[in-house]
């Protein structure tokens, strides 16, 4: 999902990846899992004009500190954070690109934004 991301938003961070999730998990339970299966799925079902603006799932992080009726400080104090998050930074190649998302690169991939 993070290339899917990637090719919507021409951007990634912590907080764009976050609201991307959230965005796809806003979309249903159905589609949520069809695109964790295959985030080329999105193709099928995304209707907006501009994902840099409208790609956002920061709503349902709302909600949820919304429905915590607790001390989000006391919350964060119990977390118990892993210790080494192992990271594949690697990019695929635009070939590889194209056959993981056939449908969702030609949507929105731009050359003359994107340099990787």
């Amino acid at each position: 999902m993070l290339i899917a991301c990637y090719i919507l938003i021409k951007y990634i961070s912590d907080d764009t990846f976050e609201d991307f999730r959230n965005w796809v998990i806003l979309n249903g339970k159905d589609r949520f899992y069809k695109t964790i299966e295959k985030p080329d799925f999105i193709a099928s079902y995304i209707t907006v004009e501009d994902p840099v603006e409208e790609v956002t799932g920061e709503s349902l992080l709302i909600v949820c500190e919304e429905a915590w009726d607790g001390d989000i400080e006391e919350l964060e104090e119990n977390y118990i954070y892993p210790e080494h998050a192992i990271i594949d930074d690697s990019f695929p190649s635009i070939e590889e690109r194209e056959k993981c998302f056939p449908n969702l690169l030609p949507m929105f991939w731009d050359d003359d934004i994107i340099e990787i």
